[in-house]
């Protein structure tokens, strides 16, 4: 018999014989088993909670949306068998990771309360296309004073300034050098760093790509991840679903151009190097914060019907039931019964406790955080 709610509740009536559970607030609702897995969970990463879902890598990119139920990373690894030897992914802190991104590095990371992967991977399969910020680009509608910018700039040590008017802006880019992105054709992804002195004025940004004004791919990108900000922000453009007009010689690539829909007239946009860069996939399994699925196979973190199961074996049954013992002996004003499966749970000087021991048969496996050593000082005389 699946570790379900129903089972739960049978085990807890024979506890608590003579009490009526559902006069215990929590009980007929469901959010005191809630509350009981969430602090299971903040003493343990049991293994039946290691969930696995994929990702797609680019070189170059380093932030990415994980799942929603993220506690720990147990594994980053390739979809396929083939894996080297050296391929180990290690967890860093947020600042030795945004200073170096070292291959195969990542840390988890919050952001206005959203969750964060960083990770860095070079997979490879990246190709400018803009390669250098220079003479070609041109001002279109809208699109004035377009300088080069040594000062701030998002890659490559220079940006492309220019200013906007309110609505409609284009600028156009027909560069001396040919790209071939035959290989990329509507798998890749395009990336552009755009920088916007004003979260609100940036509506929309548009891209054609294609071998000249007449004969090109139309893509609308969207913030790679989290949304518009003052400051620097990577665009993404899907090359998969694009509408082509004409007839785009893929081997000819030297047309681009941007089409921004502003609220207002602004100066100091700047823009990167556009590249094109083709996904890497690769799986992750994580420890999931949900300890609950529906008979659907839907995760959850408290449950809602009796047939929600428990994401347990057996080792770790009875310590989420003494958990909620913990909490129902609360709700009864039983101080001497709560203090009783405390002690199951915690220990006591003369006995180990149940999450010691599961411990020790089951040590956590997600991927601890190292610190990178330095030599302070070492470049003092």
């Amino acid at each position: 018999m699946a570790f379900d709610i129903t089972k739960v509740r049978e085990t807890l009536g024979r506890k608590f014989r003579g009490a009526s559970l559902d006069d215990v607030s929590g009980v007929s609702d469901y959010s005191i088993f809630g509350e009981a897995a969430v602090n299971l969970l903040s003493e343990l990463s049991p293994q039946e909670t290691v969930r696995k879902t994929t990702l797609n890598i680019f070189s170059g990119v380093y932030s990415y949306d994980p799942a929603d139920d993220v506690k720990s990373i147990v594994d980053i690894r390739p979809q396929t068998t083939t894996r080297s030897v050296s391929d180990n992914p290690t967890k860093r802190f947020s600042e030795d990771f945004d200073r170096e991104k070292n291959d195969n590095e990542f840390t988890l990371e919050f952001e206005d309360g959203t969750k964060i992967l960083r990770y860095s991977k070079d997979s490879g399969n990246s190709l400018n296309i803009t390669e250098t910020i220079d003479d070609n680009w041109t001002a279109g509608t809208g699109v004035s004073n377009i300088v080069e910018d040594t000062i701030v700039f998002a890659e490559n040590n220079r940006s492309l300034r220019f200013d906007v008017s309110s609505g409609s802006n284009l600028i156009t880019w027909n560069g001396d050098a040919v790209v071939d992105l035959t290989d990329h054709e509507n798998k890749a992804s395009l990336f552009l760093w755009v920088y916007c002195p004003d979260s609100s004025l940036i509506t929309s940004l548009t891209l054609r790509i294609g071998s000249d004004g007449s004969n090109y791919f139309s893509i609308t990108g969207a913030i790679h991840f989290g949304s518009l900000r003052s400051g620097w922000n990577l665009y993404r453009f899907d090359w998969n679903g694009a509408s082509e007009t004409g007839t785009a010689t893929i081997t000819d690539i030297d047309y681009v151009r941007l089409a921004l829909v502003t609220t207002s007239a602004d100066t100091d946009i700047r823009i990167g190097i556009l590249s094109s860069k083709l996904p890497t996939p690769r799986e992750y399994l994580y420890h999931s914060n949900f300890l609950f699925r529906s008979t659907a196979g839907i995760w959850l973190d408290v449950p809602t019907a009796d047939t929600d199961i428990v994401n347990l074996d057996t080792d770790a049954e009875n310590l989420f039931i003494h958990e909620c013992c913990v909490l129902i002996s609360d709700g009864l004003t039983r101080v001497d019964d709560a203090q009783k499966y405390y002690n199951k749970l915690y220990g006591t000087g003369q006995r180990v406790g149940g999450y010691e021991r599961y411990k020790s048969l089951k040590p956590p496996e997600g991927i601890k955080t190292q610190n990178r050593w330095r030599r302070f000082g070492y470049n003092k005389k």
